[in-house]
């Protein structure tokens, strides 16, 4: 498969210096992109069971300070089984007690990793008008072709922490979920739907 890229005249150094930039995530120019909304941590089901196995792996001074806390009569692996079969009740305590925020540093992490992970974006053609308009400086700049069958594409040992390049999806709404179930998928490859006529795939790096 041939893969291109439409850039701007300027952009000739690629061709001098043998480089090319892969993107930050928050340089991006689709609101959709790399900034899916985290509506929670988790489902109840899942934070559930990640604070049950969170109590069971707590050492002891931990436990003794949060079961203080709770003010709570079991010992740690009858809380924690309490915690894992019954959602509601760890979605009310973890309420309760005042416990950090675990969406709010999740949601951190997750934009500190934005920061050492780059995007290159490619053209499944090279004659569409509105990506010559849109990246091309109003079809003055020029298109890179690039063989989709090289090594470099295919995310082998020879190029460690490049991924294969993955067709972008294209959706109407911004995708919604949580940090436990969030894809690689929905964080990189979805666009606003207006983008569809782009036809774009993405090569990530971490």
């Amino acid at each position: 498969m041939i893969f291109y890229k439409y850039v701007t005249a300027e952009r000739v150094d690629i061709l001098r210096n043998q480089l090319i930039r892969f993107t930050q995530p928050d340089a991006l120019n689709d609101p959709f992109e790399a900034k899916p909304h985290f509506h929670a941590f988790a489902t109840k089901e899942g934070f559930a069971n990640a604070f049950a196995d969170m109590i069971r792996r707590a050492p002891t001074v931990v436990w003794e300070d949060f079961r203080r806390v709770t003010q709570t009569n079991l010992n740690q692996q009858a809380f924690a089984d309490k915690l894992e079969g019954n959602p509601d009740y760890a979605d009310r305590l973890y309420k309760s007690v005042g416990l950090p925020d675990l969406l709010l540093k999740e949601q951190k992490r997750v934009e500190r990793w934005f920061r050492i992970v780059g995007t290159l974006s490619l053209s499944e053609t090279p004659d569409n008008l509105l990506m010559w308009a849109h990246y091309a400086e109003e079809h003055t700049g020029f298109v890179f072709m690039f063989d989709g069958s090289h090594k470099f594409f295919e995310g082998n040992e020879l190029f460690p922490g490049f991924a294969k390049p993955e067709p972008v999806q294209y959706k109407s709404e911004r995708p919604s979920t949580t940090i436990e179930e969030v894809t690689v998928s929905e964080i990189f490859l979805t666009k606003g739907s207006d983008w569809v006529v782009f036809t774009l795939c993405k090569l990530l790096t971490f």
